[in-house]
């Protein structure tokens, strides 16, 4: 799908849910209008009318001719229109739709020096673009990040079973009779090796997600920011179960690590942990059988 037709297809399905928005109809209809969709594919996301979608663009088109707007040369290219929000100083923004590879928002340098702009005009440009900025990062998260999720199904998969082949097998020695023990904990161990190489790809292809969100948080700000689990939630790939974690428990120079600790990667870390449990219980039983 290329950029004009993502862009289309963002608009209607905008358009499509907003039912939830019985305010924001006209806007959301002229942004889709701008995006090059038809007046049956607007009906047909919004369930109005065609007349109705006619009567809702030339009615945005009047309201922004109409209308002096001091700020029009300074608007980000995605910008559609805006509207005062619920409480004093809030605006609502309608953008025609992003798709991550526009370049970052970023508020023109001549709007800082300009006489003729007020301090209410500089302080809306600041919103315009700060909810431009947050709607661009969105965006491009999800450019990033879809592809990287699709291939992240395999070696999530290979290691849950690996893990699971590994618990089975040491749960199996409770019932192992001494003439197969040995041969049982060789298995065991042969999986052990297994589990570490299996963590070790699904951390590296985490981390890969999580450098990705970490673009992402420093783009929208900490406070507007999602967890990487809530944003691929919607995704085609299920990654319900999935252990995903913060780029800085991938990479030690993100973080404080204390004298002396090893850094370990998350999947690593655990399966050491459960690793060495079960090699602690074989050496306990084998002392007390006196195989040792």
């Amino acid at each position: 799908m290329d950029n004009a037709a993502e862009k289309k297809q963002a608009a209607l399905n905008d358009l499509r849910i907003w039912r939830s928005w019985f305010d924001r109809r006209d806007p959301l209809i002229y942004a889709a209008h701008v995006s090059g969709a038809t007046l049956a594919e607007i009906r047909e996301a919004s369930g109005v009318a065609k007349n109705t979608a006619r009567t809702a663009i030339a009615a945005q088109e009047e309201a922004m001719t109409a209308t002096t707007d001091t700020l029009a040369k300074f608007h980000h290219p995605n910008f559609v229109s805006a509207e005062p929000g619920r409480f004093e100083g809030e605006w609502k923004f309608t953008w025609k739709p992003f798709t991550g590879r526009e370049e970052e928002p970023l508020r023109p340098v001549e709007s800082y020096g300009n006489d003729d702009l007020s301090s209410e005009d500089r302080k809306m440009l600041e919103l315009e673009y700060r909810a431009a900025t947050e709607m661009w990062g969105t965006a491009r998260f999800h450019l990033k990040a879809r592809p990287q999720i699709s291939s992240m199904a395999m070696p999530w998969n290979t290691y849950r079973r690996a893990r699971a082949a590994m618990e089975d097998t040491y749960d199996s020695l409770l019932s192992t009779a001494d003439t197969n023990w040995r041969a049982q904990v060789m298995k065991l161990t042969d999986l052990h090796h297994k589990v570490l190489a299996a963590a070790k790809d699904w951390d590296k292809a985490a981390a890969e997600l999580a450098l990705i969100h970490k673009e992402y948080e420093r783009t929208v700000g900490a406070e507007e920011s999602y967890s990487i689990s809530h944003l691929v939630s919607g995704y085609e790939t299920n990654t319900q179960g999935w252990d995903l974690r913060y780029h800085h428990e991938y990479d030690p120079s993100d973080r404080y690590i204390p004298h002396g600790e090893k850094f370990q990667t998350p999947a690593v870390k655990e399966s050491m942990v459960e690793i060495e449990r079960q090699k602690s219980r074989i050496r306990e039983v084998a002392d007390l059988a006196g195989d040792r």
